[in-house]
Formats: structure tokens, sequence, C-alpha cells
């Protein structure tokens, strides 16, 4: 486990998903919908555990989280598309993680994400 400054004075415990099974159609599920949109380059599936009381609608238990690398996107358009185009795509898929979370990837986080875990996905222009 290792954590990550999420925002002034909040610090974010970051490990591979622990607290619940992750399905494997999940990530079957994931990689192709990727594969859709040329911006992202790798993406990571962790659980960020946040410190209590930091969101009422995340609550204390650790949430699944997939982590975006895109190459690109300063507006953040591609992010928003991918994170609101998920749903129907995880949905009956999260078990008891109840929802699927998405963060960007950045240099802020790449050392602790990368330490954490290997992508489950690569884009061909990176292999």
């Amino acid at each position: 486990m290792d954590t990550i400054a999420f925002s002034q004075n909040t610090r974010v415990s970051v490990e591979t998903p622990t607290a619940f099974p992750v399905a494997d159609d999940l990530i079957e599920a994931l990689v192709p919908f990727l594969r859709h949109y040329p911006e992202v380059q790798q993406a990571f599936l962790v659980q960020f555990t946040y410190p209590p009381g930091h969101d009422p609608t995340i609550g204390d238990a650790p949430c699944l989280t997939c982590v975006v690398q895109l190459d690109g996107d300063p507006e953040n358009r591609v992010f928003n598309a991918i994170s609101r185009a998920s749903q129907p795509i995880v949905d009956g898929r999260l078990g008891p993680w109840r929802f699927l979370d998405f963060f960007r990837y950045d240099d802020s986080v790449s050392n602790v994400i990368e330490r954490t875990t290997a992508p489950f996905y690569v884009s061909s222009s990176l292999r």
C-alpha cells in the first residue's frame, strides 16, 4: 500500500484491489471499451481508500478506481466521456464494489500507481 496527496491535507491510500474480488469479465469488458479512445495510453485498476468523512457518497470503504493515462486532452473532454460512457460496460460486473471511479493519471501520481500495479490496458502505440 502507498499513499498520494489527493488534495491539500488529504492523503489517499492506493493499493491493488483487495477489499472485494474483481470480476475477470470487468477487465475483459474494459479493454475493448478503452480501445475506442485513441488518446488512452494506459489504464490501471487500483483501490483508493479515502480518509473517513472525505466524501459521504464514497464512504469509508475502499473505492475501485480506474486510473487512465491520456495523451493530450487538457480540457478533460475525453476523460469525462470515458467516465460517462463506461456505465453500461461495468453494469453487472462490479459486485460489492458498487461503482467504478475514474481518476486521471498524471506526474503527481505516476510513481505510486506504477509501484502499486501493472497496467491492465496498454495502447498498441506504447507496446
